[in-house]
């Protein structure tokens, strides 16, 4: 068998073409290129890497090249080869070890694999009908004809998933993909947690926000949706372009034009850090518009959970009560909680909606409601929060598209008990100190009478003596209470 392999793989030719049939193979040095000269197929190898990968890269493009890898989870070294397989399959030879690109059970292994101008490398039968293809299987890179979305009638998914870093295209903690749920928007992962979310589908149609800043004139973008399928796809208008989007180690979606020998980025999402979900934290408000450090902010009531991470810019910890709700606390005598006003931000999600006639319905309905962190009413429309609060965004003045929040706080932090404090300490000093000044005085009577009568025979004032002391030192007492509050 080896032997037999042997003399399939020393047939490849020298001459250059887009095309690999049985019996060819590319080794580390060689290459298939598209009839066009668009894009090339060989191995790549990272900048200060022993590692090698079978990569799609643009052809005349030596900067940020790669767009395609077919063997992400399995690096090689140079002594790997490329081939279609007796099975028809496509494969990476490792020394003893196969690694298989394709895993199709074919009939016959009269196929060949071409490398289009799309960078689509596809794999035909011997009718030329598409037996499998690259852009069904995304790195990175998202190309003009390439799908983003899903098909479950044939269990198909079409997602992006970051490099490592830079130099390792091994499989990153960053996915981009199309969000099944009613929104219709583009989310990042970062692993299971939402990193990023596009804006929602425009209501005309099918017609997509695609991420702020994208040159709408360069892309024509059409959504596909059915009860089963859900995809979006786009093209260049002008096919002299060199356009993509690619979903770096970082996390962003960066979207970049070739133009005079470089690439020029036209956008990158998330561009602001308020832009990054729960950027900071719970309980906490971001603005973009902040000039300097910090974004981020506590909500009035509130204080970070961790002090010396949030003072190093870290919010991923965001903020927690400075005082309880009067509902968590379960004392009687306690103030009713009550709202303070956040005016034109960018509400949270995971709202509730209420059905209610007014605005004073929707605040009872938080009121009475234990775990309501807030609420907001906008034509007619109530919602409530429960809960810590997540990426709340404040909007700049000038922009007038945000709504009003009502933050549910403790008394004592809208001043409530502190105004009920200062009333009962008023009238407690205006009656207290007289009091004592009184019984002061009557004590002071008692002492000089008692000292002048001493030797005579008297009553025994012992237990009104006593009772006037007790009355002073109580009363001494409470004005030490009430000055401490």
């Amino acid at each position: 068998m080896l032997l037999m392999f042997s003399s399939h793989v020393l047939k490849y030719p020298e001459a250059a073409t887009d095309t690999i049939t049985p019996g060819h193979h590319l080794n580390s040095s060689a290459t298939i290129v598209s009839a066009g000269e668009m894009f090339e197929l060989g191995f790549y190898q990272p900048t200060n890497s022993m590692n090698y990968y079978m990569a799609i890269m643009y052809k005349n493009i030596q900067e940020d090249r790669v767009v395609w890898i077919a063997n992400r989870d399995y690096p090689v070294t140079a002594s790997a080869i490329f081939y279609i397989g007796d099975d028809g399959n496509l494969a990476i030879r490792h020394g003893s070890i196969i690694y298989m690109v394709t895993d199709l059970k074919l009939t016959n292994s009269n196929v060949s694999a071409t490398l289009l101008d799309s960078g689509n490398l596809v794999l035909r039968g011997e009718n030329s009908s598409v037996l499998w293809q690259s852009f069904d299987f995304p790195s990175h890179t998202f190309l003009p004809g390439m799908k983003m979305g899903y098909d479950t009638r044939i269990g198909k998914k079409w997602s992006y998933i970051s490099w490592r870093s830079s130099n390792d295209p091994s499989p990153g903690n960053f996915t981009l993909q199309l969000d099944p749920g009613p929104e219709k928007q583009i989310v990042i992962l970062n692993g299971d947690e939402i990193y990023w979310r596009s804006g929602a589908w425009g209501d005309e149609g099918n017609l997509f926000e695609f991420p702020p800043g994208t040159s709408m004139d360069m892309y024509n973008f059409n959504f596909v949706s059915g009860s089963d399928t859900a995809y979006l796809t786009y093209q260049l208008y002008r096919k002299d372009l060199i356009s993509r989007f690619t979903l770096d180690a970082t996390g962003r979606l960066t979207q970049v034009l070739w133009s005079d020998n470089e690439w020029s980025l036209l956008n990158n999402q998330p561009g602001q850090p308020c832009d990054v979900s729960k950027y900071c934290g719970a309980n906490s408000s971001c603005s973009n518009s902040n000039l300097s450090s910090p974004f981020c902010r506590c909500l009035p009531g509130f204080e970070p959970s961790s002090a010396e991470l949030w003072n190093k810019g870290d919010f991923k910890e965001g903020c927690s009560r400075i005082n309880h709700l009067k509902c968590d606390m379960e004392r009687p005598g306690t103030a009713e909680d009550g709202f303070h006003k956040l005016s034109n931000v960018k509400l949270p999600r995971n709202q509730q909606t209420r059905v209610v006639q007014s605005f004073r319905e929707c605040r009872s309905a938080c009121s009475s409601y234990c775990s309501c962190s807030g609420f907001s009413y906008t034509n007619r429309n109530c919602s409530i929060w429960s809960g810590n609060l997540i990426n709340l965004l404040q909007l700049p003045a000038d922009d007038v598209s945000g709504a009003n929040f009502y933050l549910k706080l403790a008394a004592s932090d809208l001043g409530t008990n502190k105004s009920t404090s200062n009333i009962r300490r008023t009238i407690i000093v205006s009656v207290a100190v007289p009091i004592t000044t009184i019984f002061g005085s009557a004590l002071f009577i008692w002492q000089v009478t008692k000292k002048r009568d001493k030797g005579k025979e008297a009553p025994n004032n012992e237990q009104p003596i006593e009772l006037l002391e007790l009355m002073v030192t109580w009363l001494r007492s409470m004005l030490r209470k009430v000055s401490s509050q």
